[in-house]
């Protein structure tokens, strides 16, 4: 474990290891109660704002733990941007965030089992399921 020391200590402060979420939400009250639920959850969040930005994101190397997707996007459906992301890693989890009906979306994403979906409003037990449910959750936990 990495150690640093801050002005005020004498002793290391170990750092705890992040990863990180590629965060794919318009609506920023709602990325700010995601990141910090994510936060609480031990992930970081790289957050943008549109599907083309998320694409660009994972071409460009981001290797997130998950992708955690709105299905209103101002330039794509969610359900598009999966299908997209998924020619980039096809390995990648995803948890679906949506304010439309939960069972429509499970039976849009039947059968993919790297796909979890999360219905608006969401409470941090919410995506606490989702990310177990992916497999995700490994080495993550509540700070403090």
């Amino acid at each position: 474990m990495t150690k640093i020391r801050s002005e005020n200590e004498s002793q290391p402060t170990p750092i705890r290891p992040t990863r990180v979420v590629l965060l794919v939400e318009d609506e920023p009250l709602v990325a700010m109660i995601a990141e910090d639920y994510l936060e609480g959850l031990g992930f970081s969040s790289v957050h943008v704002a549109a599907a083309a930005a998320a694409v660009s994101a994972i071409r460009d190397g981001l290797q997130p733990a998950f992708a955690m997707i709105d299905m209103g996007l101002p330039d794509a459906r969610g359900d598009e941007l999966v299908r997209e992301l998924r020619t980039i890693r096809p390995d990648l989890p995803v948890i679906i965030v949506s304010g439309y009906s939960h069972s429509e979306l499970q039976s849009q994403f039947a059968g993919d089992l790297c796909v979890a979906i999360v219905t608006k409003p969401y409470a941090e037990a919410d995506l606490i399921r989702a990310a177990a449910t992916l497999g995700v959750m490994e080495g993550a936990g509540r700070a403090g």
